[in-house]
């Protein structure tokens, strides 16, 4: 990306600039030649990254954008269409990100009110999390992440038949994430979960949730769209709850 802004403050020939530019940046060879093969492809296919940008920057002339997010845009855009880095990572990679985003949980599992342990959980819930990632030196990103889970009630809580609601829960969580490739990613952080306290019939439970965990995890993303995590975890405090001296977590996502 520094060769692009400058190749496009300067118009040097990208040959030339290459040999300038790496005369004081220091990378391994793989990523050297990574970086080259960008750096040549969006600088050669600028006039059509500019046309495709223009299309999309509603309101908002290529020539009145600040020179560093041209060259945010050209390479973004040549990396999604000349490469098979995934659309996800080409976009974390570009800039930082601000999201949020809804999921909804449905029950599954069975349940018996007239049992005290249940795979289900006979209630829906809803999240909503806030995340910001910010990207600094390089290939390091540090995610800030916060999540509100609601619940409904569960009317058949008991063999007597009461109903029980659940209070909101709340999570927050701190990574440090490094990208060892383009598709691969190493992290690890920790979180810290409050709230989730039950009522039944209504009265409120002494069973409020205060657990404290430590993760580390690695990613690594199969073509464009499917994505595999490994992650590994224990427990450093919980209260109102097992304690997890272990836990070890598998996930297969395909990205749309």
């Amino acid at each position: 990306m520094q060769m692009l802004f400058q190749w496009d403050m300067s118009q040097q020939f990208p040959e030339k600039l290459e040999i300038t530019f790496w005369k004081s940046a220091k990378a391994a060879a793989q990523t050297r030649t990574f970086a080259n093969q960008l750096f040549e492809g969006a600088a050669h296919d600028a006039t059509a990254l500019d046309e495709l940008i223009s299309k999309y920057a509603v309101n908002w002339r290529l020539d009145r954008m600040a020179a560093i997010d041209r060259a945010i845009l050209r390479l973004a855009m040549h990396e999604m269409r000349a490469t098979d880095t995934p659309v996800k990572v080409v976009i974390n990679q570009a800039r930082d990100v601000l999201s949020l985003g809804p999921y909804v949980y449905f029950p599954t599992g069975t349940y018996n009110q007239n049992q005290s342990l249940n795979l289900g959980a006979n209630r829906w819930q809803f999240l909503l999390q806030l995340a910001y990632i910010k990207h600094f030196a390089g290939n390091w990103a540090w995610d800030n992440i916060a999540d509100v889970a609601f619940s409904t009630n569960n009317s058949q809580a008991n063999s007597l038949g009461q109903s029980s609601s659940k209070r909101p829960r709340y999570e927050f969580q701190e990574y440090l994430r490094y990208n060892v490739t383009p598709t691969t990613t190493i992290g690890g952080g920790f979180g810290y979960v409050l709230g989730g306290r039950d009522s039944l019939a209504g009265q409120l439970q002494p069973d409020m949730q205060h657990e404290l965990y430590t993760r580390l995890s690695l990613t690594q993303f199969v073509g464009k769209s499917w994505q595999i995590q490994g992650e590994l975890g224990r427990d450093i405090s919980a209260s109102q709850g097992f304690k997890e001296d272990l836990r070890i977590n598998l996930r297969l996502a395909k990205l749309f």
